[in-house]
């Protein structure tokens, strides 16, 4: 992306460059399909979550590292 994301969100709403990439993003989140699911317990979440993404190959979307 080249944009330096590691500020405050009212110095990035000012950068034209960050706006294009966010309008994108914005555009593709608007055309996604979603569906939710309401899990009580945590280590289904955690293991629907990780099944999900390798089953829907979305692991370009989800970030596992602060787990």
């Amino acid at each position: 992306m080249g944009v330096d994301i590691a500020r405050y969100r009212a110095q990035l709403e000012t950068d034209e460059e960050f706006a294009d990439h966010f309008a994108a993003a914005k555009s593709r989140v608007s055309g996604m399909d979603v569906r939710f699911l309401g899990l009580e317990d945590p280590i289904t979440r955690s293991v629907l979550e990780i099944y999900a993404s390798l089953a829907l190959d979305t692991l370009v979307f989800n970030k596992f590292e602060t787990h």
